[in-house]
């Protein structure tokens, strides 16, 4: 017994002896610690408020084991009220090889960014990798405002006491309040197609399937009620323009195949001749085309062609989707909000042809586009609206 106490009180005193001393980091009011052994962040606070505990990116195993992080090449510049530093991390265990650069940056408004990037150097078996985000006692209770990855806004609370089951998914944003009026707001924003390639390598990417809800398994809706994983939005201009999204951030990250919905109904991209079966909820007419239907329908002209990158200056607002076969290219622009929206399109042309999605399909309604002085198309897109751009050359 004497033993053992001896070697724990050796073991212990060695992990301490050659700790680096945690680096403090402010940005505006806000401050926190980073340990530069272990590319840990913890205590951040807002002044006298502690908004987390702590942020980590652990590479855990496949059965849940942490493999330790070898820290090396870090740089920090600190100014007055903003600050810079990026580090290298090297996780290497049995036939774990992975390797992260991180970054953190703060400026004088309080904004904290946090990126990973990491590459896969063999194969290997996983849990979990990426970020771990620790919100600390003093949240227990206290109000919270999540936002999911399909826009959805839910209120809820903490639980009072570490809860055996997740209280939140499908989470983006997490805000909660530290004090009365004022709100401390967490948002990830994942590359989900680009890790999955760090392990699959050159083998092609399938995503699927991808439906506008969740895919659910569940109790039989009630009579006169849709099932929970049908949303009526399907036959909308909403979701059009949310799938056109998803193909452009699916393609430009590399995905090879993706599967959307099912062909005829409520999960589908036109309904069946004999309508729906829930007129009342699921309003659509025997046999309309969906939205949905024409998009995918322009898209399927340029099967085998190539996808080019297009960049937007508000990406939750207005985004594009090039692509091109042969000689042919078009640009298909979406409006993601429910309100009219200005865009310029810069680099594709001085002429051009658009056209509008509407109900029937692509109009030509909008006609000959030309390029404005300083070289910019300008458009009106309208709510949830598509249009496609093609150059008159």
């Amino acid at each position: 017994m004497i033993i053992l106490r001896t070697l724990l009180c050796l073991l212990l005193f060695s992990g301490s002896a050659f700790a680096a001393e945690p680096i403090e980091l402010t940005a505006g009011r806000v401050s926190m610690l980073f340990e530069p052994d272990s590319a840990f962040v913890r205590y951040v606070r807002v002044g006298e408020y502690k908004v987390l505990q702590g942020i980590s990116a652990p590479v855990r195993d496949q059965i849940w084991g942490t493999v330790p992080p070898a820290v090396s090449n870090v740089r920090v510049q600190q100014a007055a009220d903003a600050f810079q530093l990026a580090f290298d991390v090297s996780c290497r265990q049995g036939a774990i090889d992975f390797a992260w650069q991180g970054s953190i940056a703060g400026d004088a408004k309080g904004n904290i960014t946090f990126k990973f990037d990491g590459v896969a150097r063999s194969e290997f078996l996983r849990n979990r990798i990426g970020y771990c985000v620790l919100h600390g006692p003093e949240a227990a209770g206290r109000t919270c405002v999540v936002e999911t990855v399909d826009r959805q806004e839910l209120t809820g609370h903490f639980p009072e006491f570490i809860s055996p089951h997740q209280p939140f998914k499908n989470i983006r944003t997490i805000s909660h309040e530290l004090a009365e009026g004022v709100w401390a707001r967490v948002r990830m924003e994942g590359d989900a197609i680009r890790s999955a390639k760090q392990f699959v390598g050159e083998r092609p990417l399938l995503v699927s399937p991808i439906t506008l809800k969740k895919q659910a398994i569940d109790a039989l809706p009630s009579a006169g009620e849709l099932p929970s994983n049908v949303d009526p939005r399907q036959m909308s201009p909403f979701a059009a323009a949310w799938t056109l999204g998803s193909i452009k951030y699916l393609a430009e990250a590399g995905a090879a195949s993706t599967t959307y919905y099912e062909t005829v109904g409520w999960l589908g991209i036109m309904e069946a001749e004999t309508g729906s079966p829930l007129p009342n909820r699921f309003p659509s007419r025997p046999g309309q085309l969906f939205p949905i239907y024409h998009v995918l329908r322009e898209l399927a002209l340029f099967a085998g062609g190539r996808v080019r990158t297009t960049s937007s200056a508000d990406p939750m607002t207005v985004i594009g989707l090039a692509v091109e076969k042969g000689n042919q290219r078009r640009l298909l622009l979406a409006n993601l909000t429910p309100a009219g929206q200005p865009a310029r399109v810069l680099g594709f042309g001085e002429r051009v042809t658009a056209r509008q999605l509407e109900a029937s399909g692509f109009s030509t309604a909008v006609g000959e586009v030309q390029s404005k002085a300083d070289g910019g198309l300008l458009l009106e897109l309208p709510p949830y609206g598509i249009t496609i751009l093609e150059p008159n050359e």
